[in-house]
């Protein structure tokens, strides 16, 4: 449901759970983590330049704001006996180091980039979706798709991270 001045609301905060449970995998955590982010979205929506959907502004934030809980939740300061839960942890240690370079990665493509990476692998949206979403052609979304695909795998080539490593 849309407000006064056209912000869909509930949409924005599904996206924000979809987003914040494929970080955090935890359904209460998730919840939690959409509600900070619509809240700090409301508190800054002078700030909103309408760039990008105002739903994707607020997964944006959310994604963020995941991010941080897991650092809090599971600090990494490389000492393997520290690792939590795992059996093996050289497999711990491992994954620990193939998300850190992923979100590393991430971060070095641009907000449109990203966004359109998001929505289709975390969101599950087709191309036409993003495309009307965004107000972009389709075929932009595809390039779009493929360049932040290139700069990804890139990317990770350079940390070491093979593309199976990463599920």
């Amino acid at each position: 449901m849309q407000d006064r001045d056209g912000l869909d609301w509930d949409n924005a905060l599904d996206r924000a759970y979809r987003v914040a449970f494929g970080v955090l995998r935890d359904a209460e955590g998730a919840r939690d983590v959409a509600q900070q982010a619509c809240a700090k979205a409301l508190v800054n929506l002078e700030s909103f330049q309408r760039r990008c959907p105002f739903p994707h502004w607020v997964r944006s934030i959310a994604f963020h704001l995941a991010l941080d809980e897991v650092r809090k939740q599971r600090p990494w300061d490389g000492d393997p006996d520290e690792l939590a839960g795992g059996e093996n942890p050289e497999h711990a240690a491992a994954s620990q180091e193939s998300a850190s370079a992923l979100h590393r990665c991430l971060a070095r493509l641009t907000e449109h980039q990203r966004i359109i990476f998001l929505a289709k692998h975390l969101d599950q949206m087709k191309g036409a979706e993003i495309a009307a979403e965004m107000n972009t052609a389709e075929g932009t979304v595809w390039a779009t798709l493929n360049q932040s695909a290139k700069k990804l795998r890139e990317c990770l080539d350079r940390y070491g991270i093979a593309p199976g490593r990463l599920q």
